[in-house]
């Protein structure tokens, strides 16, 4: 649908589907303690983002941005199961609707928010990677490989 001319679409299918997605992701880990993570794709990066630019990058292109880096991590990383160039169909979805999907702080400066993510727990962070579109899994990492990650 969003790959589609957003004329021909309709605005309030897209949103219903996502709403029923969250609902039934929400449902299934009411505490946050597994599966409803995975709704964090790009908000780890994200918000790093958000607080180095002290919040002059929007929540919206931040995660954005998020959402490029994890990508681009999971196929240098081999996670990716495809066949398929996700990073660029994600970077290609990201330009037509006109959000970024760089930034120009190093990994070092973006690991340095993530320290204090509430999804942390004190030497590593867990990141929503992909191994296909829709299909992502939840790797908890060290600060120095997301360092690593994130420099490559």
């Amino acid at each position: 649908w969003l790959e589609g001319d957003m004329a021909e679409t309709n605005i309030e299918k897209i949103v219903a589907r996502c709403v029923s997605i969250k609902r039934d992701v929400v449902e299934e880990d009411e505490f946050d303690t597994g599966l409803r993570q995975i709704l964090n794709f790009g908000h780890t990066a994200g918000h790093s983002v958000e607080a180095l630019s002290n919040f002059a990058v929007t929540h919206g292109s931040a995660v954005a941005i998020g959402m490029a880096l994890m990508t681009k991590i999971s196929v240098n990383e081999g996670y990716v199961s495809t066949d398929e160039d996700i990073y660029e169909s994600m970077v290609n979805m990201l330009k037509k609707y006109k959000l970024p999907f760089t930034t120009e702080y190093s990994a070092e400066q973006l690991v340095g928010p993530m320290r204090s993510d509430k999804k942390g727990d004190g030497g590593s962070v867990n990141l929503i990677l992909l191994k296909n579109i829709g299909e992502c899994f939840i790797q908890k990492t060290a600060y120095e490989d997301v360092k690593k990650m994130l420099e490559k």
